[in-house]
């Protein structure tokens, strides 16, 4: 554990905050959490104005850092450090020491959620890393499109060669997020459509920016939509979400797993995305027996589709 003075902007005062890893013994860690009750509650005096986690800590900071940000920005911008500390944590050399029990006093750097996504991808414990790699920097699409993974990873153990695996990350506080965005020709091209109807149907649907509008002017496209739209859902979920039948390299742009953060719970939950998408696919709330809400993205009305999902 460490102290952390902080200033403060108002009041030049500081603030002296002592931080804890999350990667402590059970014993070590009911400690620090008992101290950090005591102070909170005020049941203690101590030149310690608080006990945070050190999730806590870099939560704090980036709150501090952003909160003169526009909200998109903002939320774009704690998407991104979401990812970069996924990879940070996957890099960490104090995490492979700790899992390889080749240091008995380390805590590790986020340690916990490193074991998470181990056990996740199925590295025994009894397996020694070798060789680890992470990157938040995986190649555009040869349509220039953002790829659906955010995190490759390789990993070499004493009981296996090299291996890739691809991670969607997820943060938000919302039901429903934009999880989707391509052209309508790009709808008809990957979902295979060949009826001229629903072809021109998805096009419409662009060109107005909304299924209201859609049937208001083009009541018969409406209704192909309505009927055959419930019919590509899992297929528009598998491409949603991990680009799977999409663009790209299969082993390098689309997602094997999904980790979602929270804002407003903290939860921190990962799964494989067949897992996930089977989840997401009991869910119907959407638009036109879909799990999906379907629209515009801003300013862009005429010249994309926008899809929303849910995050579970």
């Amino acid at each position: 554990m460490g102290c952390i003075p902080h200033k403060t902007n108002q009041s030049k005062r500081k603030k002296i905050y002592l931080v804890f890893p999350e990667g402590l013994d059970y014993n070590n860690q009911q400690q620090a959490l008992s101290y950090q009750r005591k102070i909170r509650e005020k049941k203690m005096y101590s030149a310690i104005d608080d006990v945070l986690s050190l999730s806590e800590l870099e939560r704090f900071i980036e709150s501090k850092g952003l909160e003169n940000e526009k909200i998109g920005k903002r939320k774009a911008m704690e998407g991104k450090n979401f990812e970069k500390q996924i990879a940070s944590l996957l890099n960490h050399p104090s995490n492979v020491e700790k899992w390889n029990q080749s240091s008995a006093t380390e805590d590790g750097y986020f340690y916990p959620t490193f074991q998470q996504i181990m056990n996740l991808i199925g590295i025994s414990k009894n397996e020694k890393i070798i060789k680890i790699k992470a990157t938040n920097k995986i190649p555009k699409l040869e349509t220039g499109g953002q790829p659906k993974t955010d995190i490759l990873l390789a990993i070499t153990t004493d009981r296996r060669s090299e291996e890739i695996f691809t991670f969607s990350c997820k943060r938000s506080s919302a039901t429903y997020v934009s999880i989707h965005e391509y052209t309508a020709e790009s709808f008809i091209e990957v979902l295979g459509i060949k009826d001229k109807k629903l072809q021109e149907a998805f096009r419409k649907l662009q060109e107005v920016g909304g299924f209201t509008k859609l049937k208001e002017r083009y009541d018969d496209l409406y209704k192909i939509m309505e009927t055959e739209l419930p019919k590509l859902n899992k297929k528009l979920a598998q491409w949603a979400y991990a680009g799977i039948g999409g663009y790209g390299d299969p082993k390098i742009h689309w997602a094997n797993y999904i980790i979602v953060f929270k804002n407003d719970t903290k939860a921190l939950e990962m799964e494989k995305i067949d897992v996930y998408i089977t989840k997401i696919l009991q869910n119907v709330e959407g638009q036109m027996g879909t799990s999906f809400q379907w629209t515009y993205p801003s300013k862009k009305k005429g010249k994309a589709i926008q899809l929303k999902g849910k995050i579970t």
